[in-house]
């Protein structure tokens, strides 16, 4: 069943930070590790976008909500 929403499915690529325990050489340099999130996109912000995983048509509540910063966002595109 395909439920009829104003709410656009999207596929967001994005970057999220490093982090490492234990000792480093002060110049090592950790890599920003490349991201995808699929959700419903309930609003974008002057900072973020704002995502729902999961939508309930019957009552229009959201879960698995995700919030991304406009920063760390490489791409995002509409999904059918």
């Amino acid at each position: 069943m395909i439920f009829s929403s104003e709410r656009r499915m999207v596929l967001v690529t994005w970057v999220d930070n490093s982090f490492a325990l234990g000792w480093k050489e002060n110049d090592e340099e950790l890599p920003l590790t490349q991201c995808q999130s699929v959700g419903f996109l309930l609003k974008t912000d002057k900072t973020a976008l704002h995502l729902a995983g999961i939508r309930n048509h019957s009552d229009g509540q959201n879960g698995g909500l995700h919030t991304i910063a406009k920063g760390c966002v490489l791409s995002m595109r509409r999904l059918r």
